[in-house]
């Protein structure tokens, strides 16, 4: 819970690194046709092949309007990376290769405007850890925003959380809080990362001291004078992690996502396996959601779990059928008074639609009450 008792407990303020920021990412492309002079309206942003892609989707869960927002030179890495709107949904971001030689980055741009790089990733700094959903933009100090990433700085940090202001030149990068790790310096979280509605809060997946992983909420404050927002006190535990409700088995993440209105986190769930040569991998793939006990008032946010476990949402296809993993989950819009809240994830790379009730409701009174392909092949999204 986030409370001005914190702030007498905050951290000093860590030293900021400053990252080198280009005026264009080499190998990007303007919108088609030089330019467009209406912007594209979109709901959900995805990544292909070789483009950023973007399409409406309706009441009814009906996909229209596919357009390319930006195509990329097949040279440059976009398969897996993340991908985010700033909170107003005028801005997105996404990981990507720079040029031939796999400079990694973070490129902005909003719809209908040609991409710039906001953040380089250069050898001897911060690296980046390469994840499904390792990136996220949300509110930050003084009515500004702010993205953060999971990264390194070298052998002596462990990985950590990051923070910047994408529209500062040079980028200035703080860390907000180093992860936890096994003794052989191995996270085994998974991956996600996700901001609360009013940037008060940051959502990731924390190791615990008995080897278990748990969706936990870093509370974040911004004290006087501050350009970042920075840690208000430790993680506190929202979620375990489990694969089967009610069972004590080791899962992590490929995904993870706080609902606008702030009541719900939703994450895709795996068991992790342990080969036993040593190596480490996750199984199927399932969505699951947290129900919080969540309120914001007289401009702070509380935040707590409103109900012990998480529960799966989707389940594996019938006896015999090809199975599949359900990941990289992102909330759309819903009104207060709504009976169901949509989602949109990848299904074995296809995105899929689902309507989630809220308590007191049904799947009858959803409009998408089970799993929907639209159809749209993604190897990332994200929701406006």
């Amino acid at each position: 819970m986030f409370t001005k008792s914190m702030l007498s407990s905050t951290r000093p303020a860590l030293a900021t690194i400053a990252l080198a920021a280009l005026p264009l990412a080499s190998g990007i492309a303007a919108p088609p046709g030089g330019g467009i002079s209406t912007p594209p309206v979109v709901d959900i942003a995805y990544t292909a092949s070789s483009a950023i892609n973007g399409l409406k989707v309706s009441a009814s869960g009906t996909a229209s309007g596919d357009v390319v927002l930006w195509s990329v030179s097949r040279q440059l890495n976009l398969n897996g990376q993340p991908i985010s709107w700033n909170p107003d949904g005028s801005w997105l971001a996404w990981y990507q290769d720079t040029d031939k030689n796999r400079t990694h980055a973070i490129v902005a741009a909003q719809p209908g405007s040609a991409p710039r790089t906001v953040l380089t990733f250069p050898s001897g700094g911060i690296t980046r850890r390469n994840g499904l959903d390792v990136m996220a933009w949300g509110r930050g100090c003084n009515g500004g925003s702010v993205i953060v990433f999971l990264g390194d700085e070298s052998w002596a940090h462990f990985d950590a959380i990051y923070v910047f202001d994408p529209f500062v030149v040079p980028a200035q990068v703080s860390r907000i809080h180093e992860m936890r790790h096994d003794q052989d310096g191995s996270p085994d979280r998974g991956h996600g990362i996700a901001y609360s509605p009013q940037g008060q809060y940051l959502a990731f997946v924390e190791r615990d001291d008995v080897g278990f992983n748990n969706v936990v909420a870093l509370p974040l404050t911004c004290l006087p004078g501050d350009s970042l927002p920075r840690a208000a006190g430790d993680p506190q535990r929202l979620f375990r992690v489990q694969a089967d409700a009610g069972i004590e088995s080791r899962a992590w993440t490929t995904g993870l996502d706080w609902s606008p209105d702030g009541r719900r986190l939703a994450a895709s769930v795996a068991p992790l396996l342990v080969w036993q040569s040593g190596m480490r991998s996750w199984g199927t793939a399932r969505i699951a959601v947290g129900e919080l006990a969540y309120s914001y008032a007289n401009g702070m946010e509380q935040v707590s779990a409103a109900q012990p476990n998480m529960r799966m949402v989707t389940s594996g296809p019938p006896a015999g059928q090809t199975d599949y993993s359900d990941e990289r989950p992102s909330w759309g819009p819903s009104g207060a008074t709504a009976a169901c809240d949509r989602i949109a994830f990848m299904r074995s790379a296809v995105i899929a639609l689902l309507d989630v009730p809220r308590d007191g409701y049904t799947s009858a009174d959803c409009a998408v009450p089970a799993p929907k392909g639209i159809g749209k092949s993604a190897s990332g999204l994200d929701w406006k």
